[in-house]
C-alpha cells in the first residue's frame, strides 16, 4: 500500500481553497485551470487520513475530537522535529497529539480550516 500523495492551496488573493494537480519549485496547477505562481498560494499536503465523515485531512484543517471523555479542537500541522503530521491543540493548554497516534480518525471531524475559520482559533489566545 503507498501513501497517497496529494495537495491543496488557499488561494491568498481570491481567498478560496483550491484543488492542486501538479506542484514545481515555485508554479503549481489547479485543477481544471492553469499553472500559477506558488508564492500566491498556502500550500498544504494531504495526511493520509480521513475524519469520520471520511473527508481527507489536510494541513491547516481545524479538527473536532469529540468522544465521552474529550470534545477539543486541533490544528493540523506538520512538526520536522518528529517527522509528523501533528494535531496542535487550539487550546495551548492541552496536549498535542503526532497523528501517527490516530491510526483511526472515528473520533475527529473537520470542523473547518485556518482561513475560512479564524474564528474557531479564539481560544488560542
Amino acid at each position: 500500500m503507498s501513501k497517497e500523495i496529494k495537495f491543496r492551496a488557499w488561494d491568498k488573493q481570491n481567498k478560496n481553497m483550491e484543488e492542486v494537480d501538479l506542484l514545481g519549485s515555485n508554479v503549481l496547477h489547479i485543477k481544471n485551470s492553469e499553472w500559477e505562481n506558488i508564492e500566491d498560494f498556502e500550500v498544504m499536503q494531504y495526511t493520509g487520513l480521513k475524519d469520520k465523515n471520511g473527508v481527507e485531512i489536510y494541513e491547516g484543517d481545524i479538527i473536532r475530537e469529540q468522544s465521552k471523555r474529550l470534545d477539543k479542537y486541533f490544528v493540523v500541522e506538520w512538526l520536522d522535529r518528529i517527522g509528523s503530521y501533528s494535531f496542535q491543540p487550539v487550546d495551548k493548554e492541552a496536549k498535542s497529539w503526532p497523528c501517527f497516534n490516530f491510526g483511526s480518525a472515528k473520533n475527529l471531524e473537520i470542523v473547518g480550516n485556518i482561513y475560512k475559520n479564524k474564528e474557531l482559533l479564539e481560544g488560542s489566545k
